[in-house]
């Protein structure tokens, strides 16, 4: 056996997953800027909401 199972999920791989969704989402687009700008006027609260939302806005176009 190669090692602990997460549900289906080698650990390994949930790893690389979670590796290259950070590296997405740092990766600077117009919702980054969009981000950035509200959090500096609006404050970290305003910054979290939006990244809270931005799942379900994406969702709710298709």
């Amino acid at each position: 056996m190669a090692g602990p199972v997460i549900g289906a999920l080698d650990p390994a791989a949930l790893w690389g997953f979670v590796l290259a969704a950070t590296l997405m989402e740092i990766t600077p687009g117009p919702n980054m800027a969009y981000l950035a700008i509200l959090s500096l006027s609006d404050g970290r609260r305003a910054g979290y909401a939006v990244v809270a939302a931005s799942p379900l806005a994406y969702q709710s176009l298709r």
